[in-house]
């Protein structure tokens, strides 16, 4: 054995942190520090070094006798459109893609913290509109890729590895409105994303895809030596801008004015409602991610967690998510796998759909001379300080005593088998659901 360092860098000198080295035809591999130093152990005599990078051509190495140091320059990629998009019937180079595709890579979708990976796609594809039907923490999302269909459902048809869904939001919100499919996908474990925009591009799944297909691919587990990946975020969430109501005393002022008498309230409270029902929420995720193998299997384990409380009082989303991909060569032409998905989602909702049952429609109109608790830590109603107003309950028993819980377990998955019958044709057969 013997041990070789160096330094990669980029057509400019800087380090490449993170670049890849493998012992050609092993396991055996390092990555580089954030200065772009590496040391490796080789375990062969005269081996190869295949240096790799995101973005960067890769390039091969022979180690000779006596050298011990490798300082190695990687050049950029020659273009884009080298990079393979999925479609319908299999995989293309960009530079081959004649249809309307748009791609979406996995640091686009991961860079910001969302629940779903469909609000990540917001402002990111051209002629997609992405509206969010509802503020609450997990809310439904309506993804349009060819705008209104009618009648009915204007959703595009979703493949995530192969297995056709449809989301189920319904385009509502607020209230008990269930959880979609795509908030179930945790957005670390996605790979890439692509939007088939056109009917040839998706003509493969006939009328379904009327109103557009997304396909979305995991990620699957890579030859070489064990990766673990976890990271963690925490974030804190509260209300951007507030709204200017009357307070206690400018309310009876108003009382006075528009009557012509003074209010007869008894002890009149002073209570801002909206600050009542409004809270900072923080936000948690956490992600874990094993992978590996070697040049017939491969393995990807990921393990997500997301806990985001809602700005409304009553309101949050929780989703715990286990993924596991794995495929294996049987032969030179023959592969087979699974890829298989377990979700479990809470989503805390607060009627939000009216103006006289939601908390924040209520929060506006309640008079602040009522108080928001009595002495005795029930909620005020208007009977507490004299008034007649018709809406009794207030904002506060929309976010303390009427909020909907829903609870879902999700199972998404499939296994496969691949046969190559020529280099550019693979025959799949794909159970899942």
């Amino acid at each position: 054995e013997s041990t070789i360092t160096g330094t990669v860098t980029d057509e400019t000198g800087s380090p490449l942190p993170g670049a890849s080295i493998v012992e050609k035809g092993t396991t055996n591999g390092t990555q580089t520090d954030f200065d772009g130093n590496y040391t490796l152990n080789l375990t062969g005599s005269n081996p190869i070094l295949v240096f790799s990078y995101i973005g960067y051509e890769n390039q091969e190495i022979t180690v000779t006798n006596g050298q011990t140091t490798y300082n190695v320059s990687l050049i950029p990629g020659t273009s884009e459109l080298d990079e393979v998009v999925v479609v319908g019937y299999g995989t293309q180079r960009k530079r081959e893609v004649t249809g309307a595709i748009s791609s979406v890579s996995a640091e686009a979708i991961t860079e910001q913290t969302v629940t779903g990976f469909d609000q990540a796609l917001a402002g990111r594809v051209a002629g997609v509109q992405v509206s969010q039907n509802s503020g609450a923490p997990g809310g439904a999302t309506s993804i349009r890729v060819r705008g209104i269909g009618t009648p009915g459902n204007s959703e595009p048809l979703y493949v995530i590895d192969g297995v056709p869904v449809f989301n189920d939001n319904s385009g509502r919100g607020g209230g008990s409105t269930p959880v979609g499919i795509l908030n179930t996908i945790n957005p670390n474990d996605i790979e890439s994303i692509e939007i088939l925009k056109d009917a040839a591009s998706g003509a493969i799944y006939g009328s379904r895809a009327a109103n557009g297909v997304v396909i979305i691919t995991t990620k699957k587990g890579k030859a070489g030596k064990l990766r673990l990946n976890l990271d963690y975020s925490v974030g804190m969430q509260s209300l951007e801008k507030e709204l200017g109501i009357l307070d206690g005393p400018t309310y009876q002022e108003y009382i006075t004015e528009y009557s012509g008498a003074a209010p007869n309230f008894t002890n009149p409270a002073n209570t801002n409602f909206l600050d009542e029902i409004f809270q900072s929420a923080p936000i948690h995720n956490a992600n874990l991610n094993v992978s590996g193998g070697n040049e017939t299997s491969k393995y990807s384990l990921s393990l997500g967690f997301l806990d985001q409380g809602g700005i409304i009082r009553g309101s949050g989303f929780e989703r715990l998510s286990l993924r596991i991909n794995t495929s294996h060569d049987v032969g030179k032409r023959f592969r087979i796998g699974n890829n298989a998905t377990i979700a479990r989602s809470i989503s805390n909702q607060v009627q939000e759909n009216t103006v006289f049952g939601s908390a924040i429609g209520l929060a506006i109109i309640q008079p602040p001379v009522i108080p928001a608790r009595n002495p005795d830590g029930s909620i005020g109603q208007p009977g507490d300080v004299g008034t007649s107003f018709i809406r009794s309950g207030g904002p506060l028993f929309q976010t303390d005593s009427r909020y909907f819980e829903a609870e879902q377990f999700r199972f998404l998955g499939n296994v496969f088998a691949e046969y190559d019958i020529f280099a550019d044709l693979t025959y799949r057969i794909n159970l899942g659901g």
